[in-house]
């Protein structure tokens, strides 16, 4: 199996007070990444990047990659998430 797509989607998420409480302001107002990873077999993963940045490098990095291939020093918490969830399906 082999990652061949990441697809990035920006949106807005509402603030919730009692977040709001414990963020500095300029970090409620920045979206929130969240991407698809998609495999040559169908199976795909979501996973939340956070707030203000971007994913779209990922794409270049991971294409090829075989999503199964999962170590525990792994950074990026957006596509170790997606291929968790590729991992899960797999199974």
């Amino acid at each position: 199996m082999k990652i061949t797509q990441i697809e990035e989607f920006v949106t807005a998420v509402p603030h919730i007070p009692s977040i709001e409480k414990s963020r500095p302001g300029h970090y409620l107002e920045q979206p929130i990444s969240l991407i698809k990873v998609h495999t040559d077999e169908g199976i795909y993963g979501v996973g939340e990047g956070g707030r203000g940045g971007s994913l779209s490098s990922l794409e270049a990095e991971w294409t090829g990659v075989d999503p199964m291939q999962v170590n525990l020093g792994d950074k990026g918490g957006a596509m170790i998430m997606a291929r968790y969830a590729i991992v899960g399906k797999a199974l």
